[in-house]
């Protein structure tokens, strides 16, 4: 996130969306709870940056577009921590 704050505190111009994701594993509305703190913690971080809000936008996803498929809806631990 720091190299981000950079990149946008260099190149006024640009705006950020941010998308948030969350696994499977759990309730769907826990995941979704859990995707929108991530995307606020994110923009929270990066307007202590001196990045503008105006220039943020986030796309909490929960688990509606997971970050990783698993065809049968059963990852490995492996498949999760990647």
């Amino acid at each position: 996130l720091d190299k981000i704050a950079l990149l946008l505190q260099d190149y006024t111009n640009w705006e950020l969306q941010v998308s948030t994701h969350a696994d499977d594993r759990g309730k769907e509305s826990y995941n979704q709870r859990l995707s929108e703190k991530r995307a606020t913690s994110i923009l929270k971080y990066l307007n202590s940056k001196k990045v503008a809000q105006r220039r943020l936008l986030t796309k909490a996803c929960g688990e509606s577009i997971p970050a990783i498929e698993c065809v049968t809806k059963e990852c490995s631990e492996e498949q999760h921590t990647k």
